[in-house]
């Protein structure tokens, strides 16, 4: 997986590992410059999930951990144990994180302070099972989010998570 961060104006592409660790390039810095790459490890299984929000990292693992990054330290700022499986999607919808589990957990954190909002679980309609590959969650008007599972099927599903600022997911 891999991820854009814009973070101190250098635009660092991240890429999750296998062994739990990122490695991120900054694009705007010669090759030759020792402060073009560098790795952080927060996780203990393959890194399955990575989102860029603002100079922030979340990065979603295997082992189900979501770790929260300042990429300008290199640092994890933030650890959450909120779901029971590997983490495989994630996505920002406003001021929330949203975030989906192999076995089709769903927890949506507020993405400035990483608190959980809303924690849920659903039915996939479809024939692929949640915890054999990815999934995609795409927040869309009202409360409704859509899920694709390997074979292509998309189930939509009503969460009654709280809204963002301002009422609407645009």
């Amino acid at each position: 997986c891999m991820a854009f961060v814009e973070s101190q104006g250098l635009g660092m592409v991240a890429c999750g590992c296998e062994d739990g660790t990122i490695v991120s390039i900054a694009t705007r810095l010669p090759v030759s410059s020792p402060d073009r790459s560098f790795a952080v490890q927060g996780h203990t299984k393959y890194v399955s999930s990575l989102l860029g929000v603002g100079s922030a990292l979340w990065s979603g693992g295997e082992d189900g951990k979501i770790c929260v990054w300042d990429m300008r330290t290199r640092s994890a700022v933030k650890t959450m144990l909120d779901h029971t499986s590997g983490v495989s999607s994630m996505s920002r919808q406003h001021s929330q994180i949203w975030t989906l589990g192999r076995n089709s957990e769903l927890v949506i954190y507020d993405a400035s302070a990483g608190d959980v909002l809303h924690k849920t679980a659903f039915e996939l309609t479809g024939k692929g099972k949640p915890n054999s590959l990815m999934f995609h969650v795409t927040p869309v008007e009202g409360q409704i989010v859509w899920v694709s599972d390997a074979q292509g099927t998309t189930t939509s599903y009503y969460c009654p998570a709280p809204l963002p600022e301002g009422g609407n997911r645009d």
